[in-house]
């Protein structure tokens, strides 16, 4: 090999390096690829190793992605996509991953009556984006998770647009054990939802923390169809608009704990903003009862205690 090839080549190894070992490097063949929208990139075509030749979606990207290395997609914080049919990430621990700038996240659209995202392989992860929808009614959730050992972080929602909106926000599917969502931020302004989170299965070992949803709701904030079992809700905050809508409805009897949930749920009464069985241990949970289903109807006044 020449010097000029070889001075080439290790160049090309040291940028790759300090990416993959910024992310902590866990393969020693795992690979960085970058979407970003604002390059006329080809899917066929352009490698999206860099950044100059990056993929134009992250469906491109996933394609090239190998299993159980630990593969990372980048996804440049002004990237913007729209896509109509589902991305179904099976392809076992790769890294989903937003570059976010302040509180810029790249932001993905769905027009199609189906899942955005629906994770069905082991250990993956998907960070720091913002997802909606446009035009399509009746997307069945933004996230889907039929795999274990996953990891929702930072994801910004916002469910409805003009006069549509998805059934449910996150839906937890059969497999789904060891789910851990974090810092979500859920906002729903214009058409009710189902629910921000509906466990549809019988799931272990939930994780739920640093949260907050607001918004439109159906049924309740957090729902449930199946009893899952070793659940960990800590620091969330949930609050839902619409006529006698509870914050947590769980009524399948889960196992685990509830500690530092605020809910400000709009039914009749603070016992029947929530249910959550008869199986969790809870503690710290803080509930306003807001009369006229969309704001606080007077204020909130202690009660002097003259004993």
């Amino acid at each position: 090999m020449s010097r000029s090839k070889f001075a080439a080549q290790k160049g090309n190894e040291q940028y790759y390096d300090v990416h993959t070992d910024a992310l902590r490097r866990v393969h020693k063949d795992q690979r960085i690829f970058y979407v970003d929208s604002n390059y006329s990139g080809d899917a066929d075509n352009w490698s999206g190793r860099r950044l100059t030749s990056a993929k134009p979606t992250i469906t491109s990207a996933y394609s090239d992605c190998t299993a159980a290395r630990g593969d990372t997609i980048l996804v440049e914080p002004f990237h913007a996509e729209t896509t109509t049919a589902v991305l179904t990430m099976s392809t076992s621990y790769v890294q989903l991953e937003g570059v976010q700038i302040a509180n810029r996240r790249p932001e993905i659209t769905l027009n199609g009556a189906v899942d955005m995202f629906s994770v069905e392989a082991a250990g993956q992860s998907i960070k720091n984006i913002e997802q909606t929808i446009v035009t399509t009614d009746a997307p069945t959730a933004l996230i889907n998770v039929a795999a274990a050992d996953c990891h929702i972080d930072n994801v910004k929602m916002i469910p409805s647009a003009t006069a549509v909106n998805t059934v449910d926000c996150i839906t937890l599917a059969s497999g789904g054990d060891d789910l851990e969502l974090s810092n979500l931020q859920i906002y729903n302004t214009v058409v009710a939802v189902n629910s921000f989170i509906n466990i549809e299965a019988a799931v272990a070992r939930l994780k739920l923390h640093d949260s907050h949803m607001f918004g439109d709701i159906v049924t309740a904030g957090i729902i449930d169809a199946a009893a899952a079992t070793q659940v960990a809700l800590e620091r969330n905050v949930i609050g839902t608009i619409g006529t006698t809508i509870p914050g947590v409805t769980l009524d399948s009897n889960p196992t685990g704990f509830v500690d530092d949930l605020i809910i400000y749920g709009t039914h009749t009464t603070l016992t029947s903003n929530y249910n959550f069985g008869n199986l969790l241990r809870l503690s710290r949970i803080r509930v306003c009862e807001e009369t006229d289903a969309s704001v606080q109807a007077s204020d909130i006044i202690p009660v002097l205690d003259t004993n």
